[in-house]
């Protein structure tokens, strides 16, 4: 059912799909999909929460295999463009005003808050990174994510130069110019 919601959601749009739609796509019966969730918005809350919870868990992996905090923010910024460009309708999700999907994006941007700031923390206390506050400079990235990467979401033939240019930026922000 998640994957059908996923499909349609690229198709048609969260408005414009409906259960039939979805239970139709996924080949189970109407009456299966309420065996599973409440509602059409309920389908799209488990999508933003899974998205962005597997999000989370694959900068965990990589950041964990890795002590050096220029690669770590390297990785950060992969990761979110590959989600964008590969789950581009998801990720375009989070900009909807449905206020059904709403709660899933805030809970799903808090965990991959926490997941930035653990990513960094280390080059924080460090002092690899620039003097400000830890979660200033991890919302400060998810902005940029989120309005960088939103026209990436829907025209990917710049992907590589985007993503290059987004690493950059992420890492001049955070570490910062060398002294001279």
């Amino acid at each position: 059912l998640l994957a059908a919601a996923e499909r349609l959601l690229a198709e048609k749009g969260v408005e414009r799909t409906t259960i039939t739609d979805i239970t139709s796509e996924a080949g189970v019966g109407f009456g299966t999909f309420y065996n599973y969730f409440s509602s059409k918005g309920e389908v799209y809350q488990e999508l933003v929460r899974n998205g962005l919870d597997l999000l989370a868990d694959r900068i965990d992996d990589r950041c964990g295999r890795t002590g050096d905090h220029r690669e770590r923010l390297r990785i950060a910024a992969e990761e979110v463009a590959g989600f964008a460009a590969q789950r581009s309708d998801l990720f375009l999700l989070l900009f909807t005003t449905n206020s059904d999907v709403h709660s899933a994006v805030k809970t799903g941007v808090e965990g991959l808050t926490r997941c930035l700031a653990g990513c960094l923390r280390d080059g924080f206390d460090k002092g690899a990174y620039q003097s400000v506050a830890p979660s200033l400079a991890v919302r400060a990235m998810i902005g940029i994510f989120a309005f960088v990467l939103r026209p990436l979401a829907s025209d990917r033939r710049n992907r590589e130069a985007v993503t290059a240019s987004l690493i950059r930026l992420i890492q001049g922000a955070i570490i910062g110019a060398p002294d001279r």
